[in-house]
């Protein structure tokens, strides 16, 4: 029986994306986006909502393409897998979940325009590094 792990989140970039490129060559791009419910009515009566920040990684050409074109404020689909990892820092071991994205468009009236060329580019990547930089990561 197969399995499926994808995530589709749709909200605001937290602030412009972070471009490495490892020791090997592979470009990484890191960014928070921001997704806001709705959470019911506030004792006088006014809207509540709620937001969750989530951590989402681009790999190889498809971290290239929101390196350049997504920034601060821009409300981004992104389509992705969930991948949960840990690791020691000062002693403390540290667990962290990320939305590791193979796909993304702007939404709703972003100045720029869709994303035609990242759908073609982005089937093309592979949203993980070949071997294990994992010490390379920028987190």
């Amino acid at each position: 029986m197969k399995s499926l792990n994808r995530v589709q989140l749709l909200g605001h970039i937290g602030s412009d994306p972070e471009v490495k490129v490892l020791d090997s060559g592979t470009n990484v791009a890191t960014f928070s986006i921001a997704t806001t419910d709705y959470a019911g009515k506030n004792e006088d009566g006014t809207s509540k909502f709620v937001t969750d920040w989530h951590r989402v990684t681009a790999w190889n050409k498809l971290a290239e393409i929101i390196g350049t074109h997504c920034h601060k404020g821009d409300k981004l689909f992104i389509e992705g897998k969930l991948k949960h990892r840990s690791y020691d820092k000062d002693g403390v071991k540290v667990y962290v979940t990320d939305i590791v994205a193979t796909d993304f468009s702007f939404a709703g009236g972003s100045s720029h325009g869709n994303s035609s060329q990242t759908e073609a580019t982005a089937t093309e990547h592979n949203p993980s590094p070949q071997g294990d930089d994992s010490d390379d990561l920028p987190y």
